[in-house]
């Protein structure tokens, strides 16, 4: 098979940790899979190689890469790969392609290129379609959603979205996202400054709602002084939130950036007392459900795809856009560690039972095989 994912495959959360995962596993089970993924600059396939997953990866899987810039000077360049790799490409020397990223950018073509060739199957991660601003890839998925032999949804949200596009129900399968759960068990902690410890991983964009954390944790931190907040990722909402912090005089905050190696970003999860997940709207987050695995107590929003992951069996939740509730249940668990304890021990055990990569993986291999059979 081949298998098409928008960037770097151990990214922060998202499709492109499902890329990686999917390819990984799906190599151990005999299957030949070859990988096309963006990256940003052209020597950034030098610098992946720094690290021991990627080379393990690539030593597996016939890895691409395509260099794309999305600025106006990098049209013409975009246009240029998006005619070469489609050229390039041969879709009857594969028995399925799997899209798991839309391929609305360079590999734009590649569903009418393989059409009545190969099988294609799509997974809806959703940024496209509720996110995004691109009405052209939206209206671009809705026409090629005759090409899909299956519709990989992750949850009842996702399939909403996925109706909404205008794709076909009737090719629906519901496949959640997955995690690596012997891999937490073997990550080694480190200390973190903060009596509690909050960590927040992920994108700095509008719809994450990380103001909001930013809000509740001014409330956390009159309660509890010594308490401390890690911020960890990038994005456009970075410096708004950098001025927000300031403007609250937040002295025991800390913006980490984005972070290149996923091995550190686990490491704070693992190592915090508190994990928030403050987002307004939510798909199926991976970053979740490494929480889950990396035994880290939760607080998240009542978005419909955490709620749809977690009951409030395994975590706390709290309402979107409030602060004050927010700040009020991430004091509830900083100052009951009973409660921390059961919370984190009920969701990692969900998190074996129903999210490990091995049986995520076998429930996409029995689809493949039910397409190409």
């Amino acid at each position: 098979m081949v298998q098409m994912t928008g960037n770097y495959p151990l990214d922060i959360g998202g499709p492109a940790t499902v890329a990686y995962h999917l390819a990984s596993r799906l190599v151990r089970r005999n299957v030949r899979v070859s990988m096309i993924i963006r990256i940003k600059e052209k020597d950034e396939i030098d610098r992946l190689r720094a690290y021991d997953e990627f080379r393990e990866l690539e030593k597996n899987v016939d890895i691409t890469p395509v260099n794309v810039r999305y600025d106006l000077a990098g049209v013409p360049g975009a246009l240029y790969k998006l005619l070469k790799i489609t050229k390039n490409f041969e879709p009857s020397d594969f028995d399925i392609i799997h899209y798991n990223s839309p391929p609305v950018d360079v590999t734009v073509l590649y569903p009418l290129k393989s059409r009545n060739k190969c099988k294609q199957t799509i997974a809806i991660h959703g940024g496209l379609f509720y996110e995004s601003r691109n009405f052209i890839g939206r209206y671009i998925m809705k026409k090629y959603s005759k090409f899909f032999s299956k519709i990989i949804v992750l949850n009842n949200f996702s399939k909403r979205v996925a109706l909404k596009a205008g794709l076909d129900e009737s090719k629906m399968v519901k496949i959640p996202n997955g995690v690596d759960i012997e891999y937490f068990n073997h990550i080694k902690t480190f200390h973190l400054e903060g009596d509690p410890s909050i960590v927040y991983a992920g994108r700095l964009a509008k719809i994450k709602g990380v103001d909001v954390l930013i809000k509740a944790f001014y409330h956390v931190s009159r309660r509890i002084p010594e308490s401390r907040l890690y911020i960890i990722g990038g994005g456009k909402e970075e410096g708004y939130l950098r001025q927000l912090a300031e403007k609250l005089k937040l002295k025991n905050i800390e913006f980490k950036g984005y972070i290149p190696f996923i091995g550190t970003v686990h490491q704070y999860i693992k190592s915090a007392d508190i994990f928030v997940l403050p987002s307004y709207r939510e798909n199926f987050s991976i970053s979740l459900l490494e929480a889950m695995a990396a035994k880290t107590p939760i607080v998240a929003s009542d978005a419909e795809g955490n709620l749809e992951v977690l009951s409030y069996d395994e975590a706390l939740f709290f309402h979107r856009g409030d602060s004050e509730e927010l700040a009020d249940k991430i004091v509830k668990l900083a100052q009951d560690k009973r409660l921390r304890s059961k919370l984190s021990s009920n969701a990692y055990n969900l998190a074996v039972k129903q999210y490990s990569w091995d049986v995520v993986v076998d429930r996409y291999l029995r689809i493949f095989e039910e397409v190409t059979s």
